[in-house]
């Protein structure tokens, strides 16, 4: 949550819009390219990197409010 958090702080103040996921991007390309080279299967890294994506987006979804925010990401990392 901090990689999304930071990540889209950063990039909001660098590039002033706030409506693109930006922290899903770049928790897309650590994840995602993590996965990838540890398990040797893109398909693997390309399923994360949308997930985190996804995440990304659910944290702009909810406002960035960070009680509801952490509550929904463990629910979707879980199930």
């Amino acid at each position: 949550m901090l990689i999304i958090i930071f990540g889209h702080k950063a990039f909001e103040t660098w590039f002033g819009r706030s409506d693109i996921p930006y922290g899903g991007f770049v928790l897309a390309l650590t994840w995602g390219l993590v996965h990838w080279f540890t398990k040797g299967n893109l398909l693997i890294g390309l399923s994360v990197a949308l997930s985190s994506i996804i995440y990304g987006v659910v944290y702009l979804l909810l406002n960035r409010d960070l009680k509801w925010t952490y509550f929904t990401l463990v629910i979707m990392f879980v199930l």
